[in-house]
């Protein structure tokens, strides 16, 4: 996968986002495989079914997760999960027997009253009572990899081993840019958040948001981001990340960031 993109807005004005001199930037940067997937867990706590997932991508107001216990008759819907909350569900009607549970499933479902079948946005599921595993990507096959390459206002992304996403899910682009006008190293309470710089398409192709400013990328991450998420925040779900590692100036001098 490759991402290469070239806008037409000059960089005029670069300078006074580096607060330094600047002539041609070019920045070179691994972004490594990360392995922190959600995950959730079923299990008996007296007379009933807790589950309480972990990790998962906060989703926009519009959207809620919703936990499933799958029976011989069918799926059961247990009620809206809300990530980092159990979810308790006593033991009673269609679940009156623990031992019939044959598998626990956390969809995304459109707000409202609770579905009477689960969609096909499957994220968490587990065999019986016990754990939950993230559906959409396997950690087990986690040798994926990228490079990204900056060079002024354009930016040049290579991915390799990638899976295929599922329904409703993409690729999220999102960056730190540096910290300041100041060409200074960024740290402590002052670290600027993440910010999307757009969502890679089913061709891999990256529309930068923010072309004149790509050359003031220190750090980025590929998410999977649900169609359904919040659009404001960084999905938690990350398979990439990398930063770029500046040389240590010389003693009393400044800190370039180029």
């Amino acid at each position: 996968m490759k991402i290469a993109r070239s806008s037409p807005l000059a960089i005029a004005g670069l300078s006074a986002v580096l607060g330094c001199q600047v002539g041609p930037i070019m920045r070179t940067f691994t972004l490594a495989a990360q392995v922190a997937l959600p995950s959730g867990r079923s299990e008996v706590i007296g007379q009933s079914l807790r589950v309480q997932a972990e990790g998962l991508e906060p989703l926009a107001p519009s959207s809620r997760y919703v936990a499933w216990a799958q029976t011989s008759a069918g799926a059961t819907a247990l009620g809206v999960l809300r990530p980092g909350e159990p979810l308790a569900v006593p033991f009673e009607g269609a679940l009156a027997d623990p031992a019939g549970i044959q598998s626990i499933q956390v969809t995304e479902e459109q707000a409202g009253e609770l579905p009477a079948a689960p969609s096909a946005l499957l994220r968490l599921r587990g065999d019986g009572i016990g754990g939950l595993a993230y559906v959409p990507v396997s950690s087990a096959a986690a040798t994926w990899s990228g490079q990204v390459t900056t060079r002024d206002n354009k930016l040049d992304l290579h991915t390799s081993n990638l899976p295929p996403l599922g329904e409703g899910l993409k690729y999220g682009v999102w960056v730190r840019f540096a910290q300041s006008h100041e060409c200074e190293q960024e740290g402590g309470e002052g670290v600027p958040a993440f910010v999307s710089l757009g969502a890679l398409d089913s061709s891999g192709a990256l529309d930068a948001a923010y072309p004149y400013l790509l050359a003031t990328i220190q750090e980025m991450a590929i998410t999977v981001q649900s169609d359904r998420g919040d659009s404001a925040a960084i999905s938690p779900v990350r398979l990439l990340q990398g930063a770029i590692v500046l040389p240590a100036p010389p003693a009393g001098g400044p800190v370039h960031q180029h």
